[in-house]
């Protein structure tokens, strides 16, 4: 599925070349994933996530310029994750279950992509973690 992204993304840059943005959001309650080729400041878009209980949020990132925010809104309008993402980068997040806004927005103009998926956090690993396993055991964005 990543590999698929990253060819789209490639292709996309090819066909569009360097002097148009273009910024995407594709998300389910357990899966998100961004995409921006040369997106400009400010370009951003939602979905919502559900994090279960024992579950975190874990944010994988291959960002090749710029900069992007990541933030998760409860019903109520409370901030629980605001995270400014750049360079390649995995990390997890604790949040309390419950249903979340997931908003990304651009803070600097930027190339890459980022995946937000919700897990274990038993079955989080950082040193032995595979993205790709991962998205699909969390269900595909199909």
């Amino acid at each position: 599925m990543i590999k698929k992204l990253a060819i789209a993304a490639a292709a996309l840059l090819m066909l569009t070349g360097c002097s148009k943005s273009e910024f995407a959001m594709t998300s389910t309650p357990a899966v998100t994933e961004i995409t921006a080729v040369n997106a400009d400041t400010d370009s951003a878009a939602s979905g919502a996530m559900t994090v279960g209980e024992g579950q975190c949020v874990v944010i994988s990132a291959n960002i090749d310029k710029g900069e992007m925010n990541i933030m998760f809104k409860d019903h109520t309008g409370n901030i629980e994750l605001s995270e400014a993402i750049k360079d390649q980068s995995l990390n997890s997040y604790p949040l309390p279950a419950g249903e979340y806004d997931v908003t990304a927005t651009v803070t600097e103009k930027a190339s890459g992509s980022i995946t937000v998926l919700i897990m274990d956090e038993s079955a989080f690993d950082p040193q032995n973690f595979d993205l790709e396993s991962a998205v699909e055991a969390a269900g595909s964005l199909s």
